[in-house]
């Protein structure tokens, strides 16, 4: 039976209904062969003692006196029966005293005492009587008959059975096969239904019911079981879905509470860096005033004595040096008060294009560029670019310093990239300083050197912070 374990249901009910069917048939068959071949014998047997009986009723006066003659002729009519082997009389010394064999071959002979009964071989029958005369023994009759008839009979009845027995089957196939469909049908509803819920994972389809018996109370129970596990993966899904939901509004919130840190964190720097900058720019602004002040006649004097002096006197060189030191140290100065907040600036109409073209040939760019060849110097600078508001002195230092610090990004060569153009800002940026919508003109300065750590990129707004070497360059 496990070699059927890949076979369908249905399939296995009809093997065991064949099988079941096979053996009960060919049981009845062996059972009815065995009654048969029994009653045949015993058919057999009464027959041939009826005809012992005739024959030695008839032969009882050969014997009683001594007439072998007339026994051989009554056996003689034994010839009629072609079953019959062979048959003789024997008198009460057990000596033979007639015999009737139809072929060349003697007849099978009963062995000696000669004993009244029967005797079945695989191919005879063989009776022993005595005969009785007015109540004496006077001899005994012994006939032999074969088994063919028997044999006859039972290939017919085997042939006959083995007919039955398939016929018996196949009908059995049949009417198994037309039946079988009232058990296969909700057992496939059952079966079709339970893969397709595990393959698609959709609880809420439901079984066929076919009967109100067995398999109707079993189907009402599976279909019962889906609507349970539908039931309860509802709410595991309904469960699930309002998880994620809390989980989006936790991820919405941390979110939220991030940039909230961060504003809180970015807000803390400018507020660090606004203090900073206001001490640094209270520092910057008392060191400056007091050194104006200082300066003051350090700037007037030398004018005072150029007035006096001739132009072709020696020391009037060394006036106008002192001149112009003084009035870059008041330039200086100047700066440190604007940082402070307390200097004053104005704000002019300023054509950034021209003020670049007047720094790149100013003689502190020619020095720089000759002291730097292997550097070149691009720009890009749009032709109709918009007028701006701003202080010239401080916008061409910050050109200025932009341009040492890429010559010096530069050490082994490079291009230097001096762009303008205008943009139009729909949107508001936010950065260190908050940009506004409006229109602008953007000046870009570019190289290709090694650009700025990542570490120090918040702080080049920082003043007096610089990764200079103290006498090399200027003070970043």
């Amino acid at each position: 039976m496990r070699s059927s374990g890949n076979k369908s249901f249905s399939r296995k009910l009809l093997n065991i209904i064949i099988l079941t069917t096979s053996v009960v048939l060919i049981t009845g068959a062996i059972a009815r062969g065995a009654y048969d071949i029994t009653t045949f014998k015993r058919v057999m047997l009464a027959e041939l003692r009826s005809l012992a009986t005739v024959l030695s009723a008839n032969n009882a006066a050969s014997l009683r006196f001594n007439v072998p003659r007339n026994a051989e002729i009554s056996l003689s009519s034994l010839a009629s029966k072609p079953e019959i082997l062979g048959a003789c009389f024997f008198d009460p010394d057990g000596e033979l005293f007639a015999e009737y064999s139809p072929g060349e071959i003697p007849p099978p002979m009963p062995e000696t005492p000669l004993t009244e009964g029967h005797t079945f071989t695989t191919k005879h029958l063989m009776l022993v009587h005595h005969v009785y005369h007015d109540g004496d023994f006077i001899g005994t009759f012994h006939i032999a008959s074969s088994l063919s008839p028997l044999y006859q009979q039972l290939g017919y009845s085997t042939y006959t059975m083995i007919l039955v027995v398939m016929a018996c089957c196949l009908l059995a196939i049949l009417l198994s096969m037309r039946f079988l469909r009232v058990i296969s049908a909700p057992l496939n509803s059952l079966i079709d239904t339970a893969t397709e819920v595990s393959d698609t994972d959709n609880y809420g389809l439901r079984a066929e019911k076919y009967e109100d018996d067995e398999m109707g109370r079993f189907t009402d129970k599976f279909n019962h079981m889906l609507e349970q596990v539908q039931k309860r993966e509802e709410a595991v899904q309904a469960a699930r879905d309002e998880l994620e939901k809390q989980m989006q509004e936790a991820r919405t919130e941390q979110k939220e509470l991030d940039r909230a840190r961060e504003m809180e964190r970015e807000l803390r720097e400018k507020l660090s860096r606004s203090e900073r900058m206001e001490s640094l720019g209270q520092l910057a602004g008392g060191v400056a005033h007091d050194l104006n002040n200082i300066l003051g006649p350090v700037v007037a004097y030398p004018e005072m004595i150029l007035e006096r002096l001739k132009q072709e006197d020696p020391i009037a060189a060394d006036v106008r040096q002192i001149r112009d030191s003084a009035s870059r140290a008041s330039a200086i100065i100047q700066d440190l008060l604007t940082l402070g907040r307390r200097g004053n600036y104005a704000l002019d109409k300023v054509d950034l294009n021209g003020l670049i073209k007047n720094y790149l040939r100013s003689p502190d760019f020619t020095r720089l560029s000759d002291s730097m060849k292997t550097v070149y110097v691009e720009t890009h600078m749009h032709e109709e670019l918009m007028p701006i508001r701003a202080s010239y002195h401080h916008l061409e230092k910050v050109l200025m310093n932009f341009t040492i610090n890429a010559f010096e990004a530069m050490p082994n060569g490079g291009t230097l990239t001096i762009e303008t153009y205008n943009r139009s800002v729909g949107n508001l940026i936010s950065g260190y300083e908050e940009v506004p919508a409006g229109d602008y003109v953007v000046l870009s300065v570019s190289d290709t050197g090694s650009g700025i750590a990542r570490r120090n990129v918040t702080r080049i707004f920082e003043p007096f912070f610089t990764r200079k070497q103290m006498g090399r360059s200027g003070s970043g």
